[in-house]
């Protein structure tokens, strides 16, 4: 079984992003992150999705937005 591809969509001086992030290393969960300032890119996809807003978590096209650690925990079967 494959690894899952897991994105973290954050921006600069949001505390909440930071904390996903942390909480996620703390898991030993490996993410990719994108931030949404300065990668347009990334902006798009984020906004694909339909969400306009950091922290976001995209495991295999499933979102959670926000530091929803029981959602998050769930998504990755922590």
């Amino acid at each position: 079984m494959s690894e899952p591809k897991i994105t973290v969509y954050s921006q600069p001086f949001c505390g909440p992003c930071t904390a996903m992030a942390e909480y996620l290393t703390g898991k030993g969960v490996r993410f990719t992150k994108k931030d949404i300032m300065i990668d347009e890119e990334a902006r798009e996809e984020l906004y694909s999705l339909g969400v306009r807003s950091t922290p976001a978590l995209v495991v295999d096209g499933q979102v959670v937005v926000g530091l929803n650690k029981p959602k998050i925990d769930e998504l990755l079967n922590l």
